[in-house]
């Protein structure tokens, strides 16, 4: 599971040169996502908790050894589990409904993992698309934030006016970090990927989204 990670995010699977796909992005979430790896791992409890019902029980052998005087008794009594037996075929109808209720589970969390991750992962290369205006934006909110500390320094313009283009460029460069790693971090959730994984990630999005089809005349 992890060598197939690795090549999904490091684009080692043709082609090899094109950015995460959604469709990769959601395999590496079925792959490594840490809740559904604990779905998974109850349904195989499960299955296990069946397969047990379906088995004989092995019979068990008691001993024991009484001394009266000079002589030793020696007692052995083989038990067959004849209430297991009777009981097999309800048990085996209870933990055949137990697992398909967590095969139920399992399904419907892969399904529900699967279209989170694919909603984050269009929101994040829209977020990275996004960037490029906001970088625009910063950097005209710096000219503005330089130009108003020389207005005031001239006098021409007031310490309110200074501090309003002060207080746009902030949110400006807030609003960029933003955007550069708020919906990065959670589709690396998604993934379950460490901060190693997610710094690659940031490498293998998409720098936008492609554009929309040709309307058909």
């Amino acid at each position: 599971m992890d060598a197939r990670v690795a090549e999904l995010l490091n684009g080692k699977t043709p082609p090899a040169a094109a950015p995460l796909s959604a469709d990769n992005a959601v395999q590496i979430a079925i792959l490594n996502n840490k809740g559904l790896q604990a779905t998974y791992a109850e349904l195989g409890l499960a299955e296990a908790d069946l397969v047990q019902a379906g088995r004989i029980q092995n019979p068990s052998l008691t001993f024991g050894r009484l001394v009266r005087g000079g002589e030793i008794e020696l007692k052995r009594k083989p038990m067959l589990p004849v209430l297991s037996l009777l009981t097999m075929p309800m048990a085996t109808r209870i933990e055949l409904g137990r697992f398909k209720q967590a095969q139920l589970r399992a399904a419907g969390e892969v399904l529900r993992i699967a279209d989170e991750t694919r909603s984050s992962f269009y929101a994040a290369v829209a977020a990275r698309q996004n960037v490029t205006y906001l970088e625009q934006v910063s950097e005209a909110a710096q000219a503005g934030a330089e130009l108003a500390r020389r207005m005031a320094a001239a006098g021409n313009w007031s310490r309110l006016q200074q501090a309003r283009e002060e207080a746009f460029q902030g949110e400006a460069a807030a609003q960029l970090e933003r955007a550069q790693t708020a919906e990065r971090e959670r589709l690396a959730r998604l993934l379950g990927m460490d901060d190693a994984q997610s710094a690659a990630l940031a490498q293998r999005l998409p720098e936008r989204h492609p554009d929309l089809p040709a309307a058909s005349r």
